[in-house]
């Protein structure tokens, strides 16, 4: 694809996790819904390549299940990982 592609597939995921709702439902839809159509190697900029592969590689089987595991707390790091990546990309840009 390209990199706006993953833009816009990282804002679209952003957008899931400031609806409200619970944090793993959100996360699910983040992750299964958008980031996980993402080629690192092909959509995101090199700043962030290595944290997304990590993400996907972690989440790819059983998202939900896995998701659904993790602590509120736990659940709200990985949120806040993944609005920084994207800020990671748009600082990156500037």
């Amino acid at each position: 694809m390209s990199l706006h592609y993953g833009l816009e597939k990282f804002k679209a995921a952003i957008f899931n996790l400031v609806e409200p709702g619970d944090i793993h439902v959100r996360l699910q839809a983040a992750i299964s819904q958008h980031l996980i159509h993402l080629s690192p190697s092909n959509d995101v900029a090199e700043i962030i390549k290595d944290q997304l592969q990590k993400l996907l590689e972690q989440y790819h089987d059983n998202c939900a299940e896995k998701i659904n595991a993790l602590s509120e707390i736990d659940a709200e790091n990985l949120a806040k990982h993944i609005v920084d990546m994207h800020c990671q990309w748009l600082e990156f840009l500037h």
